[in-house]
C-alpha cells in the first residue's frame, strides 16, 4: 500500500525534521512506515537544541530513552482471564533474582533493568545464576548516547541479537565510562520477547502471567519522589508525563495497600542499590498511570548452535529503529556471502507485531529479483508478540566458501494496517552509525517485484540474521557414493 496524500506529507516532514532524512516522493515508496513514538521526537529535539532532557535529570539516576517506535498497546484476551494465578507472587520468595545493584551516579537504569530481567529468566530455566557486565551493554551499545546519556530496550536487544554480549561482570566491572576490555560472550539470547504496554490500569493478567512463567519482566515508569511513600515503600503517580526509568517487574501482591484509592501493586525490583525501599524493591500501584504502558519484555534461553561458536550474518548491528507494511503481507529479503564452508542452522529476525512468518534460503543467489529453482528449505511458524526471534530451521543447508545465498522472510498479519518487518534506520543523535550498501537488503509487497532498501529515507537494512556454523562437510548429496563403497 502507498502513502497518499497529508500523511505521506506529515511522516515526511517529521522524518526531515527529526530525522535528517532525505526525502523521496510517495511514488518511490510502497510500503507503509511505523508511527514515530511522540515522546522519542520529543527527545530528538532537545537532544538537537542542546537541552538535557528533563527524563535524564532528578535526585536519583534515571536514565530512559523512549524508543523511536512505539509497540501497539496490548489488547486484553479473555482467555488470558481464565488462567488461575495467586493473589500474590514474589520472584524473591521462589530463589529466581541475583543480588541488588546500584546504578549511581550514571543514567544506566535500561542496562540494569535490562539484566536484572535476563539474569532472572535464566534462573527459572534452571540455568546458574549469571551476574552480567550493564557496564560493557553501556559502554558497547553502538549507539549515539554516551555512558551517562540513557538507554532502551532497543539499544539492549540490538547488542544482544547482535551477539556482542552478554558478557561477565568479573570481566567488565562497572562503572567504567568508556572502557570496556574484549570479553567472551557468555551465550547467545535467541528470543527477546517485546510485550506491549497496558491498555489501562486494570490490563494487568497478561504481565502477571509473564512473570509467573518466565521471569522477571523488563519495564517502565514515571519516576518523581513526591510520590513515593518511604515508609510504606509504595508508589503511586496518577499524572500524564511519559516514563522516565526503567525497572524490573518481579511479581504482584492484589491486596498491597498504596496511596490509591484501590488496593493492588507490583513488586518492582530497583537499581539504586539495598539501601532504597525494601532492600532494594519497592511496591508500585496497578492504578499508577505511567507504570508498564511502554515496551515491556523478557528473555527465551535455548542451547547455543555448536556451543556457540557460530557466525551471525547480519546487516543491522544498531537492530529496529522502524518498521514497514504493505497491506496484510510484505516480505524482507538479505543476501549474504559465505566466508568458508558453512551449514545455515538458524534465521532471526526482529518483528515489530504479531504475525505469521515463512522463511525460506535459497543458495547461489545475490539478488532476490534473479531467484531460479527452488528454495532450499521453506519454513513456516508464528509469532505471538513482537520481539527479536531466533527460529532453528528443520533442515540446515549448506553453503560453498564464497557463494552468496538468499533468506527470505514473509510476515503475514491479520490486519492490513501492520508494520510487521523490522527495519535498521539512520537517526542523528541516537543511530546515525547505521549504513548500507545496495544489493544486501529489499523489501517487496508481493514476494516477485523486489526493492534496494538502502536509500529509502534514511533506512538501511532489513532485520533478518543467518546463524551458521562452519563444517567440512561437502555440500552435496554423498549418500550414493557411501552406499557404492560399502558394497549396497
Amino acid at each position: 500500500m502507498k502513502l497518499k496524500g497529508d500523511k505521506f506529507y506529515i511522516l515526511s516532514f517529521l522524518l526531515y525534521l527529526f530525522l535528517g532524512t532525505n526525502l523521496v516522493t510517495a511514488k518511490d515508496f510502497p510500503f507503509k512506515s511505523s508511527p514515530i513514538n511522540p515522546a522519542f521526537e520529543k527527545f530528538i529535539k532537545e537532544i538537537k537544541e542542546g537541552k538535557v532532557p528533563k527524563r535524564l535529570t532528578g535526585k536519583h539516576p534515571l536514565g530512559l530513552i523512549p524508543n523511536p517506535i512505539k509497540l501497539r498497546p496490548h489488547k486484553p484476551e479473555k482467555e488470558l482471564k481464565a488462567l488461575t494465578l495467586p493473589n500474590r507472587y514474589d520472584l524473591r520468595d521462589e530463589g529466581l533474582l541475583t543480588p541488588i545493584k546500584d546504578q549511581n551516579p550514571y543514567r544506566t537504569c535500561w542496562a540494569f533493568a535490562t539484566y536484572g530481567s535476563l539474569e532472572s529468566d535464566l534462573l527459572k530455566l534452571s540455568q546458574p545464576a549469571y551476574d552480567f557486565s550493564e557496564n560493557n551493554l553501556v559502554n558497547k551499545h553502538g549507539f549515539d548516547p554516551g555512558f551517562n546519556d540513557g538507554g532502551n530496550i532497543s539499544m539492549s536487544s540490538a547488542y544482544l541479537a547482535r551477539g556482542d554480549g552478554p558478557v561477565l561482570e568479573s570481566c567488565d566491572q562497572y562503572p567504567n565510562p568508556g572502557g570496556s576490555p574484549n570479553c567472551p560472550r557468555v551465550k547467545y539470547i535467541e528470543d527477546i520477547v517485546w510485550l506491549p504496554g497496558r491498555a489501562n490500569t486494570n490490563d494487568n493478567q497478561y504481565l502477571k502471567q509473564a512473570v509467573y512463567y518466565h521471569g522477571a519482566v523488563y519495564t517502565s515508569m514515571y519516576w518523581d519522589g513526591d510520590f513515593y511513600n518511604k515508609s510504606t515503600y509504595t508508589y503511586y503517580y496518577n499524572g500524564t508525563e511519559n516514563a522516565n526509568h526503567a525497572v524490573v517487574i518481579v511479581g504482584w501482591d492484589d491486596n498491597k495497600e498504596t496511596q490509591a484509592s484501590n488496593p493492588g501493586a507490583w513488586i518492582v525490583r530497583n537499581s539504586w542499590g539495598e539501601g532504597f525501599g525494601e532492600g532494594g524493591y519497592f511496591y508500585v500501584s496497578y492504578y499508577d498511570t505511567a507504570f508498564a504502558f511502554n515496551t515491556n519484555a523478557y528473555f527465551i534461553d535455548k542451547p547455543d548452535l555448536n556451543n556457540g561458536n557460530f557466525t551471525i550474518h547480519q546487516y543491522d548491528e544498531l537492530g529496529l529503529e522502524n518498521a514497514l507494511g504493505c497491506g496484510n503481507t510484505i516480505y524482507g529479503a538479505n543476501v549474504f556471502r559465505a566466508n568458508k564452508f558453512q551449514k545455515i542452522e538458524a534465521v532471526s529476525f526482529f518483528a515489530y507485531e504479531p504475525a505469521d512468518y515463512e522463511i525460506r534460503v535459497y543458495k547461489n543467489c545475490n539478488n532476490p529479483n534473479n531467484i531460479s529453482g527452488s528454495p532450499a528449505i521453506t519454513q513456516t511458524g508464528s509469532i505471538s508478540e513482537p520481539g527479536y526471534y531466533t527460529i532453528d530451521l528443520n533442515t540446515p543447508v549448506y553453503v560453498e566458501k564464497d557463494s552468496y545465498f538468499l533468506v527470505i522472510v514473509k510476515f503475514t498479519t491479520t490486519s492490513s494496517d501492520a508494520y510487521p518487518l523490522g527495519i535498521e534506520e539512520k537517526i542523528n543523535n541516537y543511530s546515525s552509525g547505521a549504513t548500507c550498501n545496495s544489493g544486501e537488503s529489499f523489501v517487496s509487497c508481493d514476494g516477485v517485484t523486489w526493492d534496494d532498501i538502502c536509500g529509502y529515507y534514511d533506512l538501511t537494512n532489513v532485520c533478518i540474521k543467518a546463524l551458521a556454523t562452519s563444517t567440512f562437510t561437502p555440500t552435496t548429496d554423498i549418500t550414493p557414493i557411501i552406499m557404492l563403497l560399502l558394497g549396497e
